[in-house]
């Protein structure tokens, strides 16, 4: 659904955060090539917050061993943030002091859901310390569910880049000086 309607994106990842008691989401999508962000939809995360979570963005990294080790997780796969540093070195962590902590978020969960000559896209959840731990159980739903997830996003991209291209051609035929018209295999005038 999220698709075809990208409007859908934060309903679903609503359901998703409420099933698991996450306290928030985070999904970024980001052109691989610009590095520009194309989508970013989040739940539970005041306009304030997502602005201290910009300001701090360039130390996520920290959070999760590093953007080598990050880079290195497979697709598709649930990765907790306690896995991958002590409690000091978070604690430490400007992203998570002046982001995470002031929310009761004591732990997070990643999933790589991109990373193409595309799209480079993930998805983070925040864990309220008042939350239970994941479970095995839990991670095996996650991980299924990132498969469709990753479809999404993928799917998504690769349709939204393909309507751009046939607008940018488009725009450059209206834009020549020459006459062109194209026609089908049945020689009716498309453009």
């Amino acid at each position: 659904d999220c698709v075809i309607d990208p409007s859908r994106w934060h309903d679903t990842l609503d359901h998703i955060r409420q099933r698991f008691h996450f306290y928030n989401v985070m999904l970024a999508v980001n052109n691989t090539f610009t590095q520009e962000m194309v989508m970013s939809v989040t739940v539970n995360i005041p306009a304030h917050l997502a602005a201290i979570a910009e300001e701090y963005s360039e130390h996520i990294g920290e959070m999760w061993g590093g953007w080598a080790r990050a880079s290195a997780v497979s697709l598709e796969e649930p990765v907790v943030s306690r896995d991958f540093i002590s409690s000091d070195a978070l604690e430490a962590n400007p992203y998570y002091r002046h982001f995470a902590a002031p929310q009761g978020i004591d732990n997070a969960l990643a999933i790589a859901l991109a990373r193409d000559s595309l799209t480079i896209s993930n998805i983070g959840m925040g864990r309220h310390k008042s939350a239970p731990p994941l479970s095995s159980g839990d991670l095996a739903e996650l991980r299924i569910l990132a498969r469709h997830l990753r479809r999404a996003v993928v799917i998504g991209r690769i349709l939204e880049t393909s309507a751009n291209t046939a607008r940018s051609f488009a725009e450059a035929l209206d834009a020549s000086p020459a006459g062109v018209v194209l026609v089908d295999r049945h020689r009716r005038v498309v453009h």
